[in-house]
């Protein structure tokens, strides 16, 4: 039997506001070439672009100082960088060309109108620069509590396809969340808590999560999704049943590529004021990162349809099932 789908299109006007300091920067953008930063009175980290709040010390930020216009370029890919703009502690990230370590210039744009654009990129000036240091320093969280055993009682995964339009997304959830339940000889009703972990983009819907909650089981109980990768629902299913609030969890996470382009859908995560016109997706940024830790040649999973379940219980559940 063929299966059929709908083809369709979002498509929703915005007007992102950039705030006072965003707005400061864009205005020295167009009206004298200049760039501008915020920096913090306790920490005196210097955010480009600026920020409201600091993250190191979480305190309001206000004071505007000058920095730049040249800098050096911290890392580079795929005809993107970052540029740590003399002045500044955190990077820039735009379009260049030049090597890691170099120094740089920005090109102007001839009609400026106010928008990070007003950069048309960053021109290597023939010098280099060996500190190649940006960023906020690592704030530490404080003790970290330990929490019981949690273990992992079944896992179910569907075959990783470039499409599976023949499956809706309950369909494929169904299969795995019916796979670690029949493996372990449990229901529903033993099921105490659900993560999901779905993209809204990918999905082509706001709360994705509502197309399977019947299938994994939620009405009536705790259930909770977030909009990142499996890994981190997984987490956030284990510190759920390490309070001892819960016995056990089930944990989905799914995706279907095919059915939009995953590099234009990337590209709405990034700040849609200063990066996002730049035209970056997440392969980019990827790129960025993995030279940064000096990795040249980057290569990607392919994208594909699939979904995963995990079933987890706390060490006397587990104990109490026969399970090693």
């Amino acid at each position: 039997m063929t299966r059929l789908f709908h083809e369709g299109r979002i498509k929703i006007p915005y007007k992102w506001p950039a705030g006072a300091l965003g707005t400061a920067l864009l205005e020295s953008l167009r009206d004298r070439q200049a760039f501008i930063g915020s920096r913090c009175a306790g920490c005196q980290i210097v955010y480009v672009p600026p920020r409201g709040i600091c993250m190191q010390c979480l305190q309001r930020v206000s004071e505007v100082v000058p920095v730049g216009p040249e800098g050096t370029v911290v890392a580079t890919a795929g005809g993107f960088g970052l540029i740590r703009l003399d002045g500044a502690t955190t990077a820039l990230l735009h379009r260049t060309e030049a090597r890691m370590g170099a120094r740089v210039a920005p090109r102007w744009a001839e009609q400026r109108v106010g928008s990070i654009l007003d950069v048309a990129g960053f021109e290597a000036l023939g010098q280099d620069d060996r500190n190649l240091s940006y960023g906020v320093p690592f704030r530490p969280a404080g003790a970290t509590p330990r929490i019981p055993r949690v273990g992992i009682l079944a896992i179910a995964t569907t075959p990783a396809q470039a499409d599976r339009r023949d499956w809706s997304h309950a369909e494929m959830v169904h299969e795995v969340v019916s796979g670690v339940l029949a493996e372990t000889g449990l229901g529903h009703d033993d099921v105490d808590t659900m993560i999901t972990a779905s993209s809204d983009f990918l999905d082509g819907r706001t709360i994705s999560d509502m197309a399977i909650q019947d299938v994994i089981g939620a009405p009536g109980k705790s259930a909770s999704k977030v909009s990142m990768d499996g890994l981190y629902a997984l987490l956030y299913a284990v510190a759920r049943v390490g309070s001892g609030l819960f016995r056990t969890a089930l944990v989905t996470a799914h995706a279907k590529a095919s059915e939009g382009d995953p590099r234009e859908i990337s590209k709405a995560s990034f700040d849609p004021i200063f990066i996002r016109p730049l035209g970056v997706t997440d392969h980019d940024v990827l790129r960025l990162q993995a030279a940064r830790r000096g990795v040249a040649d980057v290569t990607f999973a392919p994208d594909a349809d699939g979904a995963v379940a995990l079933l987890l219980a706390d060490e006397d559940t587990i104990k109490r099932l026969g399970r090693p």
